[in-house]
């Protein structure tokens, strides 16, 4: 196998998970990996990485969160070695491993991995997977009944996401933080926040998000 090869065979992955065939795409992605094993050619180690973490995020889609998580666990020590891309990676199998931790309850490895993977994009100045990470760190902070410090990451993922000019995630945010309103029984608190989200997805036309704002 060479890169090219491996290329073609990873686009043909993504494709059949786009159209939601899990299966063959499962058993693609299986195939890949063993072939990833034994290639020798310039970047067949980054091409490791990315087969592991490519069956990792299938398994992901098929629900297969154990073993996800082991194959996931596997890539992020040799991506050190290719620098900034190697980096990005890393932080990605980071974050598919604490959304696998948190599934199944371990949350403070999961707020752990998340940590990580937001340190990771900070240093790469990447702020768009930091405010998306800081959401998930606070969802895990809600979870664990830590409503300060999930209201505290809510607010920061907010103010990226509006210096970033993202109005949809804006209102998501503004959301998220309504429910660790009321989650912690502070009903006014979770109110204006809520309604501040049903402007912004008003003002956009997202009308599934209104609903979702209304019900709440």
């Amino acid at each position: 196998m060479g890169s090219t090869r491996f290329e073609n065979e990873r686009l043909l992955i993504e494709r059949l998970l786009a159209a939601g065939q899990l299966q063959p795409a499962y058993e693609k992605a299986g195939a890949l990996l063993e072939k990833a094993k034994t290639a020798d050619y310039q970047g067949a180690d980054y091409d490791l990485a990315m087969a592991h973490i490519l069956l990792g995020q299938v398994l992901k889609m098929l629900g297969k969160l154990p073993l996800l998580l082991i194959y996931l666990l596997k890539p992020s020590g040799f991506l050190k070695r290719f620098g900034e891309q190697g980096e990005r990676m890393a932080a990605i199998a980071l974050t598919e491993q604490a959304d696998c931790l948190t599934a199944l309850g371990r949350l403070d490895e999961a707020a752990e991995k998340y940590e990580e993977a937001i340190k990771r994009a900070e240093k790469l100045k990447d702020f768009r997977p930091v405010a998306v990470g800081k959401g998930q760190l606070a969802t895990v902070r809600m979870l664990q009944k830590k409503y300060a410090e999930a209201l505290a990451e809510y607010q920061e993922a907010l103010a990226i996401f509006e210096k970033q000019d993202e109005p949809k995630m804006v209102a998501t945010a503004w959301h998220q933080i309504g429910m660790v309103h009321q989650e912690a029984g502070d009903y006014e608190s979770a109110e204006a926040a809520y309604r501040r989200s049903l402007e912004i997805k008003s003002q956009n036309n997202d009308r599934a998000g209104q609903a979702s704002s209304l019900i709440n």
